[in-house]
């Protein structure tokens, strides 16, 4: 009796673990997303087959490519199939708005040691620059001596096939999940067929190469684009320029891809589209290292062509840039935007840049005309990538060196004051007073409003502003008294603008001082011999 009750004991306590046991093993399950419950198909031709998986960003934990395989001893000689999966995110397109596609695939057989065995490697320099000879490398060709290599690939074209899946996608997006499901991640299968692949990789009449193989390296070549006024697919602006490069040490690979900063958002997509495919077990391999400089454009120096300029007057100018080096492979356009003060650009204000290469320099002219106001520089702007042209505007690492700016000083008018006498006595009797007056010159364009100052005798007796009207003169007048003197003559100094700040800029301070003798003149005291007046001596 006992041991019947201590057997039911047991039974009810193993039952209990085994329950812990299913329920933590349902809960380590990996959660399924929203709409998971049953793929869908959006596309299935010409060997190709796509289907929704869910919304969510792809994971190569339970995301697992699935080959399929038939034939051969152990069933599994010719691969049939293979499915693969990436991750995207679709919407609808609004007018002049920015996105991505995908246009094709770098693409490559890999054998057991990841050795590319469809279209070779070709050894390269650390700078990843090939190496003299410009041979390639097949896994028969013997040993390896080398470290790094450029992956020779095959280019997949997936136009046709991108332009109607991802417009059937979107439909189906919207059906199921709204606006909601719009511009968020998603997951995709497709499943490609053994001819499908044969002819990407132009493996006919060397079809055994993918049944030997062990990986497929399969990298997205993805374009960047802004959409038309109606919402369409616009020219490509940019490009990854998908490169694959492998270290034999290391045994590892690395992408070499540019992104550029405005579509960083959608970089996870594009990084999913770098993968190893294991051809056994499907494990999905998202190789890591891409390469994502952004641009930069630098405007080096905006010469005016002149130190000074005159009223009215024409010039020519010259603009220098370069773009830096980096890792995008396309020439860009761009234009370069003039503005100026007190000045008018007669050439064009925008001038096209076309074709511009990485670490390309280039020079460009421009004219201008200087303004009328004497009193303010010509000021010339250029901005090259400027700022005006909005969602057009090229995305750079900075923008800090896209503009200069000059500022061009009026050519100052030649200014000459000078004096000289215009009315005087060269002699005078003590105490004797008498009128003197002066002429100060101005060969100016305009007036000056300056100082005079009157010495006599060694004393300051006159000091007065005077203006001078252009390019003409004007009188200032004195009375001037003989002091009672010893001297046989006196001096008279006239001078103007004696502090040389009244203009400052004169040409010559030479002429802006006169000086003259004036007599003393003395009554004899001695008698008079008759009835005429009596003599002067001096």
């Amino acid at each position: 009796m006992r041991l019947k009750m201590r057997l039911k004991d047991w039974t009810k306590i193993i039952s209990a673990v085994l329950v812990a046991l299913m329920f933590m093993g349902m809960a380590a399950l990996p959660a399924k997303a929203e709409g998971d419950e049953k793929p869908q198909i959006v596309y299935d031709k010409n060997g190709l087959e796509m289907r929704f998986e869910r919304l969510g960003t792809l994971d190569t934990s339970m995301d697992k490519a699935t080959p399929f395989r038939s034939g051969g001893p152990d069933g599994k000689a010719q691969l049939d199939s293979l499915t693969i999966y990436e991750q995207s995110t679709y919407g609808p397109k609004v007018p002049n708005g920015f996105y991505y596609r995908t246009v094709g695939y770098k693409v490559a057989l890999l054998n057991s040691n990841r050795i590319a065995i469809s279209d070779g490697l070709i050894p390269v320099n650390e700078s990843r620059v090939p190496l003299p000879g410009g041979f390639v490398y097949f896994p028969d060709k013997g040993r390896i001596d080398f470290q790094y290599a450029f992956v020779n690939t095959k280019y997949e074209n997936t136009k046709e096939f991108r332009a109607e899946s991802n417009s059937n996608v979107a439909a189906y997006i919207k059906s199921k999940y709204g606006s909601a499901g719009f511009n968020k991640p998603c997951v995709t299968s497709t499943v490609l067929s053994r001819e499908y692949i044969i002819k990407a990789l132009g493996l006919e009449g060397k079809e055994h190469l993918l049944d030997e193989a062990r990986y497929l390296l399969r990298c997205g070549e993805v374009e960047f684009f802004q959409a038309d006024a109606k919402g369409g697919e616009g020219p490509a602006l940019d490009a990854t320029g998908t490169k694959v490069y492998y270290n034999v040490l290391e045994n590892s690979f690395s992408t070499d891809i540019h992104v550029p900063a405005r579509f960083k958002s959608y970089e996870e997509d594009i990084q999913s589209r770098m993968q190893i495919i294991d051809l056994n077990t499907g494990k999905i391999e998202i190789i890591e290292g891409g390469k994502k400089e952004d641009m930069d454009i630098v405007l080096d120096k905006l010469d005016a062509g002149t130190q000074s300029a005159k009223p009215g007057a024409n010039y020519s100018g010259k603009i220098t840039f370069h773009r830096a080096s980096d890792s995008m492979p396309n020439p860009i356009n761009t234009t370069i935007y003039l503005t100026a003060a007190n000045s008018k650009i007669t050439s064009s204000t925008d001038i096209p840049v076309n074709g511009l290469k990485p670490g390309e320099t280039r020079t460009v002219p421009f004219d201008f005309q200087a303004g009328s106001d004497k009193s303010k520089p010509v000021t010339v702007v250029a901005e090259i990538n400027p700022e005006k042209l909005g969602e057009n505007r090229l995305i750079e690492t900075t923008y800090d060196n896209n503009k200069k700016q000059v500022f061009i000083p009026m050519q100052e008018d030649k200014v000459d004051l000078s004096v000289q006498l215009a009315a005087w006595t060269d002699a005078l009797y003590t105490n004797e007073t008498d009128l003197f007056s002066a002429r100060v010159y101005n060969t100016s364009e305009k007036p000056i409003t300056t100082d005079i100052v009157w010495k006599f005798a060694g004393k300051q007796v006159r000091k007065a502003n005077i203006t001078v009207p252009a390019k003409s003169s004007a009188i200032d007048r004195v009375n001037l008294t003989m002091p009672n003197t010893s001297s046989a003559s006196v001096s008279l100094e006239v001078e103007v603008n004696p502090s040389r700040n009244k203009p400052s800029n004169e040409t010559t301070y030479a002429n802006n001082k006169i000086t003259e003798k004036i007599e003393v003149l003395k009554t004899d005291d001695s008698p008079s011999t008759g009835a005429s007046d009596p003599y002067l001596v001096k």
